[in-house]
């Protein structure tokens, strides 16, 4: 990990510098940014625009993270882009004295496939950060920032200014941004940078409004539209706010030269999907729980979660199975599920991902036994995925999380168990 944009430009550069061909926006923040980029690129679809959508990480295969109109880059593409990407390194090398890194790699290879497929609005997610994301390189038509919690304290800073000030770098001069309600020292650092870099800057619950309304619906009340009653088709209350940033983002795009109808920001909501955020991958029968799998990663986004769970599902116990990169606060973590498990009077299965970084399944479970929850530990994913099938009941609830990497394994073992590809449909 290299925090400078050199390499990502002189790459760019390289390969004809794409990102100047396309009309972008650019989306950051702790949590929920996934979520946000993924419904502004549903309202932008739906109002005709042939749209990219470049996140990160992928749950089972790289090629989820480049898609051209929802669908997923092909092997061919893919293999042409890298190729393309390698031959341009040396000269990258040589201008600037050091390699690639990778998420600058894939980054100019989302870039390049956006332009040559004649992308005409590109969601753009940030990796970490937002100073020196190699994102950061593009001059956006909109910005958006969603929640900003701790996180990265390592190279983003350790404190909340200090990592709002990174987020925030991704703003322009003269952009328009939008932005989620923050803490008054990220919003307040926000509220700084918009005003050096002479950006309108908008924010939820001043400017634009998510109202919540029964049976999971809301009203948005927006900075000029008026939608009564959407159903966003990302579930959880912490979704309505994250589709109102994306629909005030659109509202900025349409006056900027990305017209958005007030019946496509409606479609656009509701069409919205994205793996791996209450996603329910399995249903409820008389055997077992009903399977949903989220990758809530940090204390935020899993306070989000465990409010969010007895909302939009009933259930009388919850079988978690947990696992976490070995770099976490693993009680501020583990915390707000752990309550749940211990309210439920349910289970939690300890994992750890195939990954280099994760905390052990003994770790996770000691940690868990501590904030009062029944834990005990299985060494592979896929080996507490199948404990948890057996250990609930139609009456329970099996949730994945704690780790996106822990949630791809789960996702991928599910898949090949159901007899399904794991990899979201389509290819271009």
């Amino acid at each position: 990990m290299k925090l400078d944009l050199e390499a990502a430009r002189a790459l760019l550069d390289a390969l004809g510098a794409p990102e100047k061909k396309l009309r972008i926006l650019h989306v950051a923040g702790t949590n929920g940014k996934g979520s946000t980029a993924a419904i502004a690129e549903a309202i932008l679809r739906e109002a005709g625009w042939r749209t990219g959508l470049y996140t990160s990480p992928h749950l089972i295969d790289f090629a989820e993270r480049i898609r051209v109109d929802g669908r997923t880059i092909g092997r061919r593409a893919l293999l042409d882009l890298t190729g393309r990407v390698i031959a341009a390194m040396p000269e990258v090398a040589s201008r600037v004295g050091r390699g690639v890194t990778f998420f600058e790699a894939t980054t100019a290879m989302a870039f390049l496939h956006f332009a040559e497929r004649g992308v005409e609005a590109a969601v753009i997610e940030t990796g970490m950060g937002g100073r020196y994301d190699a994102t950061n390189v593009a001059t956006p038509l909109v910005c958006a920032i969603t929640p900003i919690s701790l996180e990265h304290q390592r190279y983003l800073g350790r404190t909340l200014a200090a990592i709002a000030g990174e987020k925030a770098a991704i703003v322009k001069r003269g952009v328009p941004v939008v932005s989620a309600a923050q803490a008054p020292a990220a919003r307040r650092v926000i509220q700084r940078r918009a005003r050096e870099q002479g950006a309108c800057l908008s924010f939820l619950g001043r400017d634009f409004h998510a109202l919540a309304q029964p049976e999971e619906r809301f009203d948005y009340v927006g900075l000029r539209a008026k939608l009564p009653g959407l159903r966003c088709g990302l579930l959880g209350p912490h979704q309505q706010e994250n589709a109102a940033v994306a629909l005030a983002a659109c509202e900025r795009l349409s006056g900027r030269g990305l017209a958005v109808g007030e019946r496509d920001m409606r479609r656009g909501v509701t069409a919205a999907r994205l793996a791996g955020r209450l996603e329910r991958v399995l249903p409820a029968t008389a055997r077992r729980g009903a399977v949903v799998l989220d990758g809530a990663h940090n204390p935020a986004g899993a306070r989000a979660l465990a409010r969010a769970l007895p909302r939009v599902f009933s259930y009388r116990r919850l079988v978690l199975v947990c696992g976490a990169m070995s770099d976490k606060d693993l009680p501020k973590l583990l915390g707000p599920l752990a309550r749940e498990v211990r309210r439920t009077r349910g289970i939690a299965l300890a994992t750890a991902a195939a990954f280099d970084r994760s905390a052990s399944g003994t770790e996770i479970a000691r940690a868990l036994r501590k904030l009062g929850a029944r834990a005990r530990t299985i060494p592979s994913v896929a080996g507490a995925v199948d404990a948890a099938l057996r250990e609930s009941t139609g009456e329970d609830l099996v949730l994945v999380s704690g780790s996106f990497y822990v949630v791809g394994e789960a996702r991928a073992h599910l898949s090949r168990g159901a007899g399904r590809a794991p990899v979201l449909p389509g290819a271009v």
